[in-house]
């Protein structure tokens, strides 16, 4: 992964500005998953569009819908900013269990990007 773009995730992490959830990249009162934080990085940087509410069907989930994809996936990284961004898939994945299934708080995910990125 890109030491710039790695630095600014796990600074982000750690800064306190994002409010921890589960399940989804950013639920309607504005928590992420840590994967969430690396998509609203991007958003602020202009490297991926703007987030949008993709379906009817969960409408407190947001997602990032590039162009040419045919809908996004609130729970998942897309996997073009996973490509631009140099984060492999096994990555993403280990990442999503910390937040999701394990509990580990944004400071533990940002100590296991560090180590493992």
């Amino acid at each position: 992964m890109n030491q710039e773009r790695k630095a600014e995730w796990v600074t982000a992490l750690r800064s306190g500005e994002y409010k921890q959830g589960l399940g989804a990249l950013r639920t309607s009162d504005n928590k992420f998953c840590c994967l969430g934080v690396l998509c609203d990085i991007a958003v602020k940087r202009k490297d991926a569009p703007e987030w949008e509410n993709p379906t009817a069907n969960y409408p407190s989930n947001y997602t990032i819908r590039f162009p040419g994809q045919a809908r996004g996936n609130s729970g998942l990284l897309p996997w073009r900013l996973a490509e631009d961004y140099d984060l492999p898939n096994h990555l993403s994945g280990k990442l999503m269990e910390l937040n999701d299934d394990k509990g580990k708080s944004f400071e533990e995910i940002a100590t296991y990007i560090e180590e493992n990125l």
